[in-house]
């Protein structure tokens, strides 16, 4: 699966969900030129619970390579911004309402990018709203077809993204 990752991007990854809300898992994922990555969720608790946490993970096999459903590139060149990418989502994280009703991984994922735009580290062009929308047409045209598990999938570059 490494082969489809560029270095030095920044991703959203839709996966597929055992249940919970909604139909899909928001994660974003940092390819590092080092061959390091950074994938960055919240989930809620495993006791079943409206408690969330903040998880950062080291490899995709964590969340399971079988159920990702579409990949988005977000960030074209976010090289030597490792830092920079986990403090905005540490900051996102300390502001998030995660007793609120709405809180869930999209919305978390979409205050994200939100930041790292504000910040400098992606550029947006358009709405958080239409790279959303974007991810959850590539999720629907790409990731529910019947491609077999094993053979991957294709990373789409966000029309949103500078």
């Amino acid at each position: 699966m490494d082969s489809t990752w560029q270095d030095n991007k920044l991703y959203i990854l839709l996966l597929t969900r055992g249940g919970g809300s909604g139909p899909f898992h928001w994660i974003s994922f940092f390819k590092e030129s080092a061959g390091g990555h950074i994938f960055h969720a919240v989930d809620s608790a495993p006791n079943g619970h409206k408690q969330w946490r903040l998880e950062r993970e080291s490899s995709l096999g964590v969340y399971g390579t079988e159920r990702l459903v579409a990949a988005l590139e977000v960030g074209d060149d976010v090289q030597g911004l490792r830092s920079a990418i986990d403090e905005a989502t540490n900051e996102v994280w300390a502001k998030a309402d995660t007793t609120s009703e709405s809180f869930c991984c999209r919305k978390f994922l979409m205050d994200c990018l939100a930041e790292f735009d504000q910040r400098g580290i992606i550029a947006i062009q358009g709405s958080i709203n239409q790279v959303q929308e974007e991810a959850l047409a590539v999720a629907m045209l790409d990731g529910l077809s019947l491609i077999p598990p094993g053979q991957g999938r294709r990373v789409y570059k966000s029309r949103f993204s500078k």
